[in-house]
């Protein structure tokens, strides 16, 4: 399994982390399901199972996209395209 990392906000921790998300290795599975033929369904049961996005540092589930008020000095800044 690979992992797929992206930042947000931890409601246990109280801060902005890093999320990971557990993501199937499709390079993997792709030779899997060449050489056995069958191993296509596990692939296709893997690539929908939705899994949580969880805090890198306290491994919690509950974690949003967002980032709170009080925290507005670590948000990442995006300047307007000209």
């Amino acid at each position: 399994m690979g992992y797929k990392v992206a930042p947000g906000y931890c409601n246990a921790c109280g801060e902005s982390v890093a999320l990971h998300q557990e993501r199937p290795n499709h390079l993997f599975h792709l030779l899997l399901t060449v050489i056995t033929g069958l191993w296509a369904v596990v692939w296709f049961v893997l690539s929908i199972k939705n899994t949580p996005w969880r805090c890198a540092k306290c491994e919690s589930a509950d974690t949003t996209f967002r980032v709170p008020a009080g925290d507005r000095s670590r948000a990442t800044q995006v300047s307007p395209l000209r």
